[in-house]
């Protein structure tokens, strides 16, 4: 409508084991002590002394991994809380419906534009991009109403009316819209011929069969990762 781009923060299993498996093929080809034969003095005091700093060592990586292997699985969680997360593209102008790792609806969406606008007095300017980094669904409205913002009437050159009653517009938003916060949501559209260009003011755009599915899955809390 900026924190980690949810693919780079993502650890599934698969990519975690790999880097486990790594990292102990790493420390099994770590060189061995030499073995060295017992002789009178102070060579042989210190020939015994060398596996066991060798072990201390390894006993050290092991612990430094296993403190690895736990940032790891909690980025993993992060990033598959197990519930319905929400993932959107913009510059690929997809968004995905997540369950785990698993791709439950995609579809083709909208963002903004990233043009500015300003009033004819110069205080007042506007840009329209998509926030980009993680939230969470804050609410979902069934049959939403656009309430027509100061710069929607600036943009159209039209007076802004002084009766909140007169800016409202019922059925341009789609059937469902979901809040995720500063006014953005993530809602229907009249123009579907224009889906995958960024055309919006900062909201996301969706088709009609991808967002009955992503009202239905999204609930209060929902992650939605916007990258």
């Amino acid at each position: 409508m900026h924190p980690t781009n949810p693919a780079q923060a993502a650890f599934p299993a698969r990519i975690l084991f790999a880097v486990v498996l790594g990292l102990f093929l790493q420390a099994c080809a770590a060189p061995k002590p030499t073995a060295l034969s017992p002789q009178k003095g102070g060579p042989a005091a210190s020939a015994s002394a060398r596996p066991q700093a060798e072990t201390n060592a390894l006993r050290a990586q092991v612990r430094a991994l296993e403190g690895r292997i736990r940032k790891l699985e909690a980025a993993k969680s992060r990033a598959y809380p197990g519930g319905p997360v929400i993932l959107v593209d913009t510059s690929k102008s997809k968004i995905r419906l997540m369950l785990g790792e698993r791709v439950v609806a995609e579809g083709t969406c909208s963002s903004g534009n990233g043009m500015e606008l300003t009033d004819g007095t110069g205080k007042r300017s506007w840009t329209f991009d998509t926030p980009r980094g993680y939230f969470r669904v804050l609410s979902k409205v069934t049959n939403p109403v656009w309430v027509r913002p100061d710069w929607s009437y600036i943009e159209e050159g039209e007076p802004i009316p002084k009766d909140r009653s007169k800016r409202a517009e019922p059925n341009v938003l789609g059937e469902y819209a979901i809040a995720f916060g500063n006014g953005y949501f993530i809602h229907g559209t009249l123009y579907t011929r224009l889906l995958g260009a960024n055309v919006t003011h900062g909201c996301i755009r969706v088709d009609d069969i991808t967002l009955k599915k992503l009202y239905a899955a999204a609930q209060p809390g929902t992650p939605i990762w916007i990258y």
